[in-house]
């Protein structure tokens, strides 16, 4: 039997793949179609479907729906669709930053991409990299149906350190601490800095983050978050004023 013309260019799509003579396809998306709509509704249902961990109950807990949650979803995607940087001042609570952790693993598992969370300290940021891993793996485990395989977690996940984790389409989310010479590549889907305002240089960081984001003319450039509460650091001052940032101010 003679094969089939689709099968034929199929095998030598393949092979053109595999000589480098055409770039890799993306894979599909993980998520199923109702959550891969590249719009802030779409976003908020499936972070929904996630649970964060409490960890003073060591447990998980359902996301919850607040309004000032759904504020900065809803402008977290307006800027990463337009590759605009953001800067959220919250009050101190960790479910906003369980949100972007949701938001980023929504993005990464719509299309394969890179991203790096920052924080002042490898181990802090190595706990941000956990919480990705941790929202994949407990919706995995929830939703058989949606078919999702395991992720590769690089690091402890019995300390809750992770320098990385890959997911199954070959997404991947680094740490890095706040030393911004570190901060090498290009092309990121997206870097965020949790506390920037307490780094000893935020303008530095911010700004290798923007080298670090930019993507090849005519194409949207990788999205820059800032996260923190306010403070008095002339530093962090000064990038508020020049960086020209969307800004969610007060956040409670």
């Amino acid at each position: 039997m003679q094969p089939s013309s689709d099968s034929l260019i199929q095998r030598l799509r393949e092979e053109a793949e595999r000589r480098g003579l055409l770039p890799p396809r993306d894979p599909p998306p993980l998520w199923p179609d109702e959550y891969c709509r590249p719009d802030a509704r779409s976003a908020w249902s499936f972070v929904v479907q996630l649970r964060t961990w409490n960890e003073a109950e060591s447990a998980t807990q359902p996301f919850p729906d607040r309004r000032y949650l759904r504020r900065i979803a809803r402008e977290w995607v307006r800027c990463w669709r337009k590759g605009q940087p953001i800067l959220i001042e919250k009050s101190r609570r960790l479910v906003t930053s369980w949100l972007l952790r949701a938001l980023e693993l929504w993005v990464l598992g719509l299309k394969r991409g890179d991203g790096v969370i920052v924080h002042r300290t490898h181990s802090d940021a190595a706990e941000h990299v956990w919480r990705i891993w941790h929202l994949y793996d407990d919706l995995r485990k929830r939703n058989p149906d949606w078919g999702l395989l395991k992720p590769t977690p690089y690091g402890s996940l019995a300390d809750k350190q992770l320098d990385s984790v890959v997911l199954p389409n070959g997404s991947r989310v680094e740490k890095h601490f706040e030393k911004p010479e570190g901060l090498q590549g290009s092309g990121y889907t997206f870097v965020t800095m949790e506390e920037i305002s307490l780094y000893r240089r935020p303008g530095s960081i911010w700004a290798q983050a923007r080298f670090v984001t930019q993507a090849s003319a005519g194409s949207r450039n990788g999205l820059i978050v800032g996260v923190t509460n306010s403070s008095p650091n002339t530093d962090y001052q000064e990038l508020k004023c020049k960086a020209s940032p969307r800004r969610l101010l007060g956040m409670e």
